[in-house]
């Protein structure tokens, strides 16, 4: 790979993306925490106002139905940021997963943030992936809570992370989130996992 190029959260790199095209760029970005450098290697998409989407959880009924602004828990912690504009490009962990907040979206009595789910990377050292190192769940081996924990990642050191460009070539592909309950709910079925199936060296 070529010297890395810090992308700068936020505005450069989140801008008004929303989840989809979000998760999708983010595949092939270097993710540079204590641990090292990792490749993103597996995403997954949750707009504002997908089912399985923490602000949707916060704000509707199981049955999809709203929520009176009464019966909302706006002290729970994914309200207050998935509500929170200036949170748009931040990292954030929730059930102990790692998180990239993202578009805003205009609700009728809030702002709801979109946000991705990195949930797969392999390291690289000198220039070269571990394959043997990796903590890659393509097709939803192991858990997502598996990164932030690899990483070393914690509420005290989320604003150390960065992105950076890599100049890898690759090939990606979509396929259907994996493991979500309820599978008479269509929005389990859309394909909003994103994942690099071939690098090429």
């Amino acid at each position: 790979m070529e010297e890395l190029k810090e992308l700068k959260l936020g505005k450069d790199l989140v801008g008004n993306k929303d989840a989809q095209t979000l998760a999708h760029d983010l595949l092939g970005k270097i993710i540079h925490c204590a641990d090292g450098d990792y490749l993103i290697t597996v995403t997954e998409a949750y707009p504002a106002d997908d089912y399985y989407s923490y602000i949707y959880r916060a704000t509707h009924n199981e049955d999809g139905t709203k929520k009176s602004e009464n019966e909302i828990d706006k002290n729970g912690k994914a309200y207050k940021i998935l509500t929170d504009e200036n949170m748009v490009g931040e990292f954030f962990l929730y059930g102990g997963m790692l998180h990239l907040a993202c578009k805003a979206n205009k609700a009728e009595a809030r702002i709801e943030l979109d946000n991705v789910l990195i949930r797969g990377a392999v390291k690289v050292e000198d220039n070269t992936l571990i394959i043997d190192d990796n903590i890659n769940m393509n097709f939803g081996e192991g858990r997502p809570t598996t990164l932030a924990k690899t990483l070393g990642i914690d509420e005290n050191n989320l604003s150390t992370l960065r992105i950076y460009d890599s100049s890898l070539s690759f090939t990606r592909k979509e396929c259907e989130r994996i493991g979500l309950k309820g599978e008479d709910k269509t929005d389990a079925k859309v394909a909003y996992r994103f994942f690099i199936n071939k690098i090429k060296i």
